[in-house]
Parts: C-alpha cells; structure tokens; sequence
C-alpha cells in the first residue's frame, strides 16, 4: 500500500542545542554594566548598557558558535534560500536577581531571536513560549489533547550553555527567579537581507 503523503505546514520549530560554557567569556559578560529595567513601574531586572555584546572581539569564538547555529537553524531546518542572508542587529546580557522575572513579549524589528544562557541556578526559572490563539491548530484549547501542535505552554528547561532560537513574533516569558542567585542570558536579535517578492507582483524588496 501506498504511504500518505504528509505536509506539516505552517509549523513554529524552536531550536535549542548546547554551546560549551567558556568560564573566560562568561566572567566578561557577567561582569559588563549594568542599567536597571522597569516594567509596569517596578524595577524587573537589569539589562546590560551595551546593547551590541556580540560584536565585542573579545568574544568572538562565542559569536562565530552562535551564528554556526543560526545558519543551521535557518538554512538546514527552515528551507530559507542562500541567496538571502541573516545578521545578528543588537545583543545584550540579562540579569535577574530575586523575585525578578521577564514578562510575555515578543521582539520587534526581528526576524528570528536567541537566548544563550551564562548561569541558571537551581530554581531560578525556565523559560516558556505561549500559543497565540490567533492561530488555530486541529485541536481547540477548550479541549485540552496535549500534543506539541495544541499546547497552551511550552516550557524549556534552562541550564548553563543552552541556546535557543525561535521567530522573533513567537510569544515568551520567564518564570520568577527563586534563587537567592542570580540568572544571566544573553539574547540576540536578527533581521534579513537580499532580494525578497519581484516586480512583476509589485512586492519587489531588497534590503
């Protein structure tokens, strides 16, 4: 008999994979400024001052790692034709000390993002992405069929070295720091360029 012919579209793949730690390059970023966040009024953590980590030549063998992964993310699990082409646009370090938690968002002026993490201790929160109900799967929430294609939540369990990436519109946040230490990621964002539409539709693009 023949097999059926299966079409997994309009799927979100996150991807996650591990970046051996360097305890040189964490002690750099860890140790860079720091300037306070403030969300709904409150203090929410901090982010560092430099808002473009990955650029610093200090780190390169760490930045040469995490594009190796975005290629392979974009061009090996995402189909993107070569022709165009992804840079990282701005990157910064995350601290979260007690209590302090990142709130649902998504990233703007981004095609794809990523979090490396520098330092997760125990119970000091995972990090979790949220359906958007804007967009239908076969099975309806009211109707809770736990399958990756209908969950409400999906939770990644953080450790020290862990990089993810993931669309930049995919909603995320992370759960409170309930270490009396303190959490560090670094996160990126990236955007295209290259030659996107045509002319002859009139959505000719290139960036």
């Amino acid at each position: 008999q023949k097999m059926a012919s299966i079409h997994n579209i309009f799927p979100t793949t996150i991807y996650e994979d591990t970046i051996p730690l360097n305890k040189n390059i964490k002690k750099q970023l860890i140790e860079k400024p720091f300037d306070n966040i403030y969300q709904n009024g409150k203090r929410n953590g901090y982010y560092s001052i430099d808002k473009y980590i990955l650029n610093d030549e200090k780190i390169l063998p760490l930045t040469e790692k995490i594009i190796e992964h975005t290629r392979n993310y974009i061009y090996n699990v995402y189909k993107v034709r070569k022709e165009i082409s992804f840079f990282i646009t701005n990157s910064w370090i995350m601290k979260h000390g007690k209590n302090d938690a990142a709130d649902l968002h998504i990233h703007d002026n981004s095609l794809i993002s990523g979090i490396y993490y520098l330092q997760t201790p125990k119970n000091s929160g995972d990090l979790f992405f949220k359906r958007n109900n804007a967009i239908n799967p076969i099975f309806s929430t009211t109707l809770p069929i736990d399958t990756e294609t209908n969950m409400n939540t999906w939770r990644i369990n953080v450790k020290e070295g862990l990089l993810i990436l993931f669309p930049s519109h995919l909603l995320h946040y992370t759960e409170h720091n309930l270490s009396d230490k303190l959490r560090y990621s670094l996160a990126f964002n990236m955007f295209a360029k290259g030659s996107f539409g045509n002319d002859s539709s009139l959505n000719g693009l290139k960036i």
